[in-house]
């Protein structure tokens, strides 16, 4: 039996939500869709937890997908010729072929050419599977305000290394053997790897990180929490090094400053997982979080993709889109133009959208154009109603310190309150 962490906030009168979950291990792609119903009629009022529950379904799904295409003859066959073609590359770049620099531009391109083939071969084995999973993402973070699917798409596309260990075929080899012994329980093997490696590279990102569990490991706080320190100095902008020191101190009670990393934290993500670590220290304090995000019925606008018009005041956020289209970048930056002087789609969209109701003032708005009053539209609309879709927008607003200090002030002025 699968035990699916999404049902914990369910009560025993979930009953028919029990009933997906035993379907799952028979059906899995029935029960996904017989839950999806539920939260479909339950609309507005679904909990987050169904949403969870759904996301976590069809992430088991794609990854049992992953692991049957991984297992088969024919991603075997691509993998084989992949390497291949990897290896040729290596040959031609040694500097021991008797080419021309003209020659070997050529074959490099198309070797470049011939794996992208495979690339797109091996990706259409389990496509079906992950666009599923990833539009299961972006409607539960859109219409819930689900932990998982966050925190899910993050690692999907913001956990990356800034490693700056140059490649070096041994010498990133070395770092697998250190990192896998140390994640294996190999612990003094692996450190030992590790500090030959850190004499090269006193500052690469995955080194320092790999300390960090070696330390963790060993229950060596001090020295871990050093290294995540360490890391933070260097990569100031990381989420990991900040997530993982924010939860050794909160763990040791020192809710003070954990509270310092995770107010860094939530502006440089402020999806659902990082308003949940704000959510914990609240408590502590007898407060509570209340983001004031509204449950919009449609995704943010994205260039090169169109959605049905709303009939109502969306309808005028929707239709903004069309006057920038023209300038705006895939990842919603605007370019200068004679329109607007506005940077960001995301914000030209709701700027637009308060100006066409600005006499009628729909109720679910009115939060909004109390903060664009007091110069604070971008923070609410950054922070309260933040989605992946717009990430890179939010992302490059964020990369400001003033912007940075102007949402912790919203913060805790407008969405910070006592606990019920």
């Amino acid at each position: 039996m699968i035990a699916f962490i999404g049902f914990n906030g369910f009560s025993q009168k979930d009953s028919k939500v029990a009933d997906c979950i035993s379907l799952f291990e028979k059906d899995p792609e029935k029960a996904t869709s017989k839950l999806k119903k539920l939260i479909d009629k339950a609309g507005d009022e679904a909990k987050y937890e169904a949403w969870d529950l759904f996301v976590e379904m069809k992430e088991n799904i794609y990854n049992t997908k992953l692991t049957k295409v991984g297992d088969s003859f024919d991603y075997f066959v691509i993998t084989q010729e992949f390497n291949r073609l990897s290896f040729a590359r290596d040959s031609l770049l040694s500097g021991n072929v008797e080419l021309t620099d003209g020659e070997i531009k050529y074959y490099l391109n198309e070797i470049d050419n011939e794996q992208t083939i495979l690339d797109n071969k091996a990706y259409a084995m389990y496509a079906d599977e992950y666009e599923s999973y990833l539009f299961a993402m972006r409607e539960a973070s859109l219409k819930s305000k689900s932990v998982r699917a966050d925190a899910n798409m993050r690692a999907m596309y913001f956990d990356g290394d800034p490693d700056t260990m140059t490649a070096d075929t041994a010498e990133i080899r070395m770092f697998g053997m250190a990192y896998d012994n140390i994640n294996t329980g190999k612990l003094e093997e692996g450190k030992t790897v590790l500090d030959n490696i850190a004499k090269a590279y006193p500052n690469s990102y995955s080194v320092n990180m790999t300390y960090y569990l070696y330390y963790y490991y060993k229950e060596q706080f001090d020295s871990s929490k050093m290294y995540l320190k360490k890391t933070i100095e260097l990569y100031p902008n990381q989420i990991e090094p900040r997530e993982n020191l924010a939860k050794i101190l909160f763990g040791e009670g020192n809710t003070f400053r954990a509270k310092k990393q995770v107010e860094v934290l939530m502006v440089l993500f402020p999806g659902q997982d990082m308003k949940n670590y704000m959510s914990e220290i609240l408590f502590v304090e007898d407060k509570k979080l209340a983001e004031k995000r509204l449950i919009r019925p449609i995704f943010p606008n994205q260039i090169g993709l169109n959605f049905p018009m709303e009939k109502n005041h969306w309808k005028d956020y929707q239709e903004a889109k069309l006057k920038v289209e023209a300038f705006t970048e895939v990842t919603g930056i605007i370019k200068e133009n004679d329109v607007t002087k506005e940077k960001y789609l995301e914000m030209y969209s709701w700027k637009r959208m308060l100006e066409k109701n600005r006499t009628k003032k729909p109720e679910e708005l009115a939060f909004a154009y109390q903060m664009e009053e007091a110069g604070l539209l971008d923070c609410y609309v950054f922070f309260s109603n933040y989605h992946i879709d717009f990430a890179a927008q939010a992302e490059d607003w964020a990369k400001s310190d003033e912007n940075k200090e102007r949402t912790k002030n919203f913060v805790y002025k407008y969405l910070v309150e006592l606990a019920d």
